[in-house]
Protein backbone atom coordinates (compact mmCIF):
# COMPACT_ATOMS: atom_id res chain seq x y z
CA UNK A 1 0.00 0.00 0.00
CA UNK A 2 2.75 2.39 0.74
CA UNK A 3 5.33 2.72 -1.18
CA UNK A 4 9.02 5.06 -0.86
CA UNK A 5 11.08 5.99 -3.64
CA UNK A 6 8.68 7.60 -5.73
CA UNK A 7 9.30 10.81 -7.67
CA UNK A 8 6.83 13.44 -7.89
CA UNK A 9 4.84 13.64 -10.45
CA UNK A 10 5.82 14.85 -14.06
CA UNK A 11 3.42 18.05 -14.04
CA UNK A 12 4.35 18.53 -10.40
CA UNK A 13 7.92 18.98 -11.02
CA UNK A 14 6.89 21.17 -14.40
CA UNK A 15 4.49 23.50 -11.72
CA UNK A 16 7.12 23.77 -9.37
CA UNK A 17 10.26 24.73 -11.67
CA UNK A 18 8.00 27.36 -13.61
CA UNK A 19 5.91 28.79 -10.95
CA UNK A 20 7.95 28.61 -7.83
CA UNK A 21 12.09 28.25 -9.44
CA UNK A 22 12.46 24.93 -7.38
CA UNK A 23 13.37 22.29 -9.11
CA UNK A 24 11.99 18.58 -7.41
CA UNK A 25 13.31 16.65 -9.56
CA UNK A 26 15.21 15.00 -7.37
CA UNK A 27 12.67 14.47 -4.90
CA UNK A 28 11.04 11.10 -4.01
CA UNK A 29 8.62 10.16 -1.58
CA UNK A 30 9.50 8.80 2.33
CA UNK A 31 7.18 7.40 4.94
CA UNK A 32 6.30 10.03 8.06
CA UNK A 33 8.04 9.09 11.03
CA UNK A 34 7.62 9.84 14.25
CA UNK A 35 10.86 11.98 14.30
CA UNK A 36 9.48 13.61 11.65
CA UNK A 37 6.32 14.51 13.20
CA UNK A 38 8.17 15.40 16.93
CA UNK A 39 10.40 18.12 14.50
CA UNK A 40 8.01 19.71 12.66
CA UNK A 41 6.95 23.40 13.49
CA UNK A 42 3.54 22.78 11.22
CA UNK A 43 2.25 19.54 9.60
CA UNK A 44 0.18 20.66 6.47
CA UNK A 45 -2.30 17.65 4.99
CA UNK A 46 -4.08 18.06 1.47
CA UNK A 47 -6.85 15.74 2.98
CA UNK A 48 -8.39 15.22 5.63
CA UNK A 49 -8.09 11.23 5.86
CA UNK A 50 -4.30 12.36 5.99
CA UNK A 51 -4.72 13.88 9.08
CA UNK A 52 -6.88 11.57 10.64
CA UNK A 53 -4.00 9.11 10.40
CA UNK A 54 -1.47 11.15 11.77
CA UNK A 55 -3.75 11.87 14.73
CA UNK A 56 -4.87 8.23 14.91
CA UNK A 57 -0.89 6.51 14.72
CA UNK A 58 1.65 9.40 15.69
CA UNK A 59 1.90 11.22 19.12
CA UNK A 60 1.35 14.57 18.45
CA UNK A 61 2.36 17.40 21.21
CA UNK A 62 -0.64 19.62 20.20
CA UNK A 63 -3.00 19.80 17.93
CA UNK A 64 -2.40 23.11 16.84
CA UNK A 65 0.45 21.94 14.58
CA UNK A 66 -1.95 19.51 12.40
CA UNK A 67 -3.55 21.41 9.72
CA UNK A 68 -5.56 19.93 6.57
CA UNK A 69 -6.68 21.60 3.73
CA UNK A 70 -10.14 23.08 3.42
CA UNK A 71 -10.80 21.08 0.30
CA UNK A 72 -9.34 17.61 -0.43
CA UNK A 73 -6.33 17.31 -2.98
CA UNK A 74 -7.02 14.34 -5.24
CA UNK A 75 -3.94 11.36 -5.21
CA UNK A 76 -3.09 10.92 -8.38
CA UNK A 77 -1.62 7.91 -8.24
Amino acid sequence: MYCTGSPASENGVLVMNEDFDIDMSAHRSALLTQSDVDEAAHIICVSKGHAEFITANFSLRTQDRLHALKKDVSDPW
